[in-house]
């Protein structure tokens, strides 16, 4: 596949989801480990629009949203507009929220690959047009008091939302100070603290951790709001001790935190092995650990981790919003 295929696709995200203009300083953060044909499709499509563009590069770290190198953070505080084009996330990080504080305009497409900017593919959906569809569920999670959760796979958690803020990811960030991931589209929200108790079983990915998709579902037990305990044996092991070192390698009691309820709302997106495109596939839902402060919470912590399970039935108060996988909402479809 050449680099010239997802043109379209880059200029529209260019244009429309963040807006680059003439004059602007535009940061393209990378890492080694990632796809540079898309690095440098993104700058020349920043350069003709007349910014200035610089691109920083750096070795990937193994966990999710570790912090960059200080050369990195440095850079981001003086630009207009950031992209990061990474193979692991560095976007809840305090160098991307003191970007942002500053004004800068910053788009998360950690993990992208050619593919994924193709006709029909996640990164090609029109964004601007999806993005009033998301602010209508959004709008369902602000206004519920209560959340209910269940999957085939015996996934059942309930949490109360009162007086909390939906949190709608459009891939749009064309506003000051604005963030957003890209090709994600979802809709979430941070359950009030203490509130969040049962079980999920995942079953689809745990986030950026290297163990690609759960072959072997595993349960993780929640009791006030908090992780109480990872279970897994067998070929689900593998899963359950993955996860539970990666949380304990952040040294935090807060990482336990139950911080993000959410769901995929991507129309282009499907399963697989990627977790920005299978977190934003409907019919899957999320719950994140850790920190909760950027999603509407009041817990700090030393990072934010995802798992994603399928098959879901969503319920906000009595209302269904998801059923067996299912939207029972009105939606977007093309051309509405």
């Amino acid at each position: 596949m050449r680099s010239i295929e997802i043109v379209n696709s880059v200029g529209y995200i260019v244009d429309r989801c963040v807006g680059v203009k003439a004059g602007e300083k535009v940061l393209l953060v990378t890492d080694t480990a990632f796809d540079q044909r898309i690095t440098e499709v993104f700058g020349l499509l920043c350069k003709e629009r007349g910014a200035e563009v610089a691109v920083i590069g750096f070795t990937p770290s193994r966990l999710p949203n570790e912090e960059p190198p200080a050369m990195v953070g440095g850079a981001m505080v003086r630009s207009d507009v950031i992209f990061e084009l990474t193979s692991q996330w560095i976007s809840i990080t305090s160098a991307k929220r003191e970007a942002c504080a500053k004004g800068a305009r910053y788009l998360t497409m950690a993990e992208v690959s050619l593919p994924m900017f193709l006709p029909g593919a996640p990164a090609a959906v029109d964004f601007v047009a999806v993005a009033p569809h998301v602010d209508r569920i959004v709008d369902m999670f602000t206004k519920a008091k209560r959340i209910r959760i269940t999957s085939t796979a015996g996934t059942n958690l309930t949490a109360d939302l009162t007086g909390r803020q939906g949190r709608g990811v459009t891939g749009i960030a064309n506003t000051p100070g604005s963030y957003s991931p890209n090709p994600d589209i979802e809709a979430s929200i941070s359950p009030l603290e203490g509130s969040a108790n049962g079980v999920i079983v995942v079953d689809g990915l745990i986030n950026l951790i290297g163990l690609g998709r759960v072959s072997s579902p595993f349960e993780v037990i929640i009791k006030d709001g908090w992780l109480q305990e990872i279970r897994g044996t067998g070929d689900a092991a593998v899963f359950a001790d993955g996860l539970r070192q990666a949380l304990e390698s952040r040294q935090d009691k807060n990482i336990y935190n139950i911080a993000e309820l959410g769901m995929g709302l991507n129309p282009n997106s499907k399963f697989g092995d990627i977790s920005i495109e299978t977190e934003s596939t409907i019919g899957t839902a999320h719950f994140g650990m850790g920190d909760s402060t950027g999603y509407g919470g009041k817990v700090s912590a030393k990072g934010h981790f995802d798992c994603i399970f399928r098959h879901v039935s969503l319920w906000l108060d009595d209302a269904p919003i998801l059923q067996d996988g299912k939207l029972v909402v009105p939606y977007y479809r093309s051309g509405s």
